[in-house]
């Protein structure tokens, strides 16, 4: 799987992957671990845009990342 940023950063690997890549890559405090990073990025968006992302499991949480515009998907 490939998904590329609204900033143009791309990442590539199986959805998990690319989770732990999008929190090492948080310009904000590295969250503790992925669980943590998915429920503090859909914690944002909410405040952001007042959208409820589920953040279960990887894959689920980049489908949702892209129903809010915030990444593509260039790969499923």
């Amino acid at each position: 799987m490939m998904i590329i940023t609204n900033d143009g950063i791309t990442f590539n690997g199986t959805p998990e992957d690319i989770v732990g890549q999008l929190r090492k890559a948080e310009r904000l405090a590295l969250a503790q671990d992925t669980a943590t990073y998915m429920a503090d990025v859909a914690s944002r968006v909410r405040l952001w845009n007042g959208a409820k992302i589920s953040f279960h499991d990887a894959p689920g949480f980049l489908a949702q990342l892209k129903a809010q515009n915030l990444i593509d998907i260039l790969e499923p």
